[in-house]
């Protein structure tokens, strides 16, 4: 393991577009805080103009969570292969390519849309044709990433269409793909680094106290779950999401240990795989507050996707992990204070929604801030080790 003297001096230099997660960690960080906030002003009446709900749910779905997702999967895909993925000018293009929709949509006049739209479908299809090519020949993970990639693409376009006005019922149908396919992402690279994180910092046996059926078993559930969920068929859906929060509940008891409470960056992915159960068990209950969506998005893929910037930034940095720098604590603790706020006080008190959601908005604004100001500086200097990367 890497001894780190954490006192020594920064090294010197510019890595922003040296490997994926740099660049696309750094603008999903910056963009969730900022469209937070925006969106927090608009529910606190601060703004003449707030932001529209189609545009909140779109951008922290297709715009904040798809980049995060592009920064783990470029650069786990080159670990998984040792294939090159984009750097340097290749990659700025892309993450230019995925910011130009996030700048522009709150402002483009509506005939400007189809080119927001064209910038925004064609990053998508970048992305997935990318994946593909790295994993070409790594079959495990091709048939499971760009899949999921591609659905999030019919998503996004279902959305857009809407927006355009040809299909007045595509934000939903659109939300609730991209929704499906985020999730999926999550659970794959949960089951895969959450129980092997663990595994690994406690020295415990973690990964065999689940059997690897238990996982088969819980994508066919959420497969089925992601289509008749489009296909509305509400009895199904509950009977299938109850089936799958009792099921990642009991892998959840499984990978517990003690210790992991020690660790932040250990115990937000398992907190994560919480709120994934609570999110599934208010669909199984039929969602009479509409509370699951938040639940999984603000909560599970919140989580998760925080928990894994800065476990992934910290490691590929060449950095040491454990314990985490100081102020990632009060990110996470931020971060799932606005999760509570978002559905758990609506839950308790449904009159508490007109404060609980701007105060919800200011904790992840919050979380993000803390964030960027401890990992912003490790995103764009190169590995402390002097490895390329």
């Amino acid at each position: 393991m890497l001894i780190q003297d954490r006192n020594a001096p920064p090294p010197r230099g510019f890595a922003l577009f040296n490997l994926g997660f740099r660049p696309f960690f750094l603008l999903a960080a910056l963009f969730a805080a900022a469209a937070m906030a925006l969106w927090g002003l608009g529910l606190s009446s601060a703004l003449s103009s707030p932001p529209s709900v189609a545009w909140h749910g779109h951008e922290m779905l297709f715009g904040y969570a798809v980049a995060v997702i592009a920064g783990f999967l470029l650069t786990a895909s080159r670990n998984w292969t040792g294939v090159r993925t984009p750097q340097g000018g290749w990659l700025a293009g892309m993450a230019l390519l995925w910011a130009v929709p996030r700048l522009g949509l709150p402002f483009m006049p509506e005939a400007g849309l189809p080119w927001l739209m064209a910038a925004d479908l064609g990053f998508d299809l970048l992305l997935t044709a990318v994946l593909a090519r790295t994993l070409w020949r790594n079959p495990a993970n091709l048939w499971i990433f760009p899949p999921l990639l591609l659905a999030l693409t019919v998503g996004n376009l279902a959305w857009w269409l809407a927006a355009l006005g040809f299909w007045p019922g595509g934000h939903g149908y659109g939300l609730a793909l991209g929704e499906g396919a985020a999730i999926g992402v999550l659970l794959v690279m949960g089951v895969r680094v959450a129980p092997f994180f663990i595994e690994k910092r406690l020295n415990l046996p973690v990964t065999a106290r689940v059997p690897v059926g238990v996982y088969r078993t819980g994508a066919v559930l959420y497969s089925l779950l992601v289509v008749v969920e489009l296909s509305g068929a509400s009895f199904a859906v509950s009977a299938l999401a109850g089936a799958l929060a009792l099921l990642v509940a009991w892998v959840l008891w499984r990978w517990h240990a003690p210790g992991l409470w020690r660790e932040p960056l250990l115990w937000m992915l398992w907190l994560a795989g919480v709120w994934l159960a609570f999110g599934l068990a208010l669909k199984a209950f039929g969602d009479p507050l509409g509370l699951a969506r938040h639940a999984l998005l603000a909560g599970a893929l919140g989580l998760a996707t925080l928990g894994m910037m800065a476990r992934v930034s910290l490691g590929h940095s060449g950095r040491v992990v454990y314990p985490a720098p100081r102020g990632t604590l009060a990110a996470f603790l931020l971060l799932a204070l606005g999760a509570l706020l978002r559905v758990i006080a609506p839950l308790v008190w449904p009159s508490s929604m007109a404060w609980a959601m701007p105060l919800s908005a200011l904790a992840w604004t919050l979380a993000f801030v803390v964030f960027l100001a401890v990992y912003a500086p490790m995103l764009w200097r190169p590995r402390v080790d002097g490895k390329p990367g």
